[in-house]
């Protein structure tokens, strides 16, 4: 009798190890660039009073920020407390941007180096975490509604235990939070250079509706992750009408898997991690509705940033396969 159980038991134990649990996170790094700054060279770059390093060249190790060595290993350090296996990255100039914080011999790195602008976007992926990775793609058309400063989006498709995903990895526009995105609306920066901000995020919505309908039709599940820059909590996300609501636009039910499935729903962000004074997140994940099941409940979680070598705390959650 006992042989005659064995390999039902053999059989039920080896399904329940093939499932695979995989922990996916985004995070926007803030201007992390491709070679580090020396504490002589933090020290320098802090003296120069923000009027002037606006004069400095665009590419300049000096013109936007100024990230010690001691914030570098604290980045360091919250990576790996995040300890995820697929990380959608924004605000990155280069794969060696991403090595600074991740060692290389753990981890892959794709970043869409065809976006002409050095806030870039991309993907840090563990060898070891059992996905078969395809070819990075990259999403032009995220960056068409730039004046300047274009932000493309990065895709990468994965597959694990024969679910193959899509994967986009985004930074829309800042600025147009919790504005209806017919507003009009424009921040006082946007407003001296002549750019409406509630208008661009607005035109970028066509575009990212469209790689999300093209790859539910591919037969493709999928995945839009990183920095929205909209807080789909706000009353204002909570409206129906696609010209003024994002969500709505996006998760309209056609293709029918485009109802769409957001993790980061309701949660709250920690105090120190809260951004513009809002308790909403600007940081999400919006998966086609199958993908549902594979959601791990509870399993959303947001990671401080102590020295604040980023503005914006890893959001990460897990999914089974």
């Amino acid at each position: 009798m006992k042989t005659l159980y064995l390999p039902l038991l053999l059989c039920c134990l080896s399904g329940g190890a093939l499932a695979e649990t995989i922990t996916f996170a985004t995070w926007n790094l803030a201007w992390q660039r491709s070679e580090p700054l020396s504490q002589n060279q933090f020290d320098e770059c802090r003296k120069i009073k923000a009027a002037e390093r606006e004069k400095l060249e665009e590419t300049h190790p000096y013109r936007w920020e100024c990230k010690s060595p001691e914030q570098i290993s604290d980045l360091q350090a919250v990576a790996q407390k995040l300890n995820a296996d697929v990380i959608a990255v924004q605000e990155v100039e280069s794969p060696e941007a991403l090595q600074q914080i991740w060692p290389k011999d753990e981890y892959d790195f794709y970043v869409n180096m065809q976006s002409p602008w050095i806030q870039r976007t991309g993907f840090v992926v563990r060898k070891s975490s059992g996905l078969n990775v395809g070819t990075l793609g990259d999403v032009h058309s995220l960056g068409d509604a730039f004046k300047n400063h274009a932000r493309h989006g990065a895709e990468l498709p994965v597959t694990i235990n024969g679910t193959t995903i899509k994967l986009l990895s985004i930074h829309l526009k800042s600025g147009c939070f919790d504005h209806a995105l017919n507003s009009g609306y424009a921040t006082k920066r946007d407003k001296a250079n002549g750019v409406i901000t509630c208008e661009v995020l607005s035109k970028q919505t066509p575009a990212l509706e469209a790689w999300l309908d093209d790859a539910i039709r591919s037969g493709s599940s999928a995945i839009v992750i990183g920095d929205f820059n909209r807080r789909f909590d706000a009353p204002i996300e909570r409206e129906t009408d696609p010209k003024v609501s994002l969500y709505a636009e996006l998760s309209d039910g056609e293709p029918s898997a485009a109802n769409l499935f957001r993790p980061t729903e309701d949660f709250q962000a920690l105090p120190e991690c809260r951004g513009g004074g809002s308790k909403w997140l600007i940081d999400h994940a919006l998966m086609t509705s199958e993908l549902r099941k594979h959601y791990v409940e509870d399993s959303l979680s947001e990671f401080p940033v102590p020295l604040k070598g980023s503005d914006h705390c890893p959001v990460s959650f897990k999914m089974q396969f």
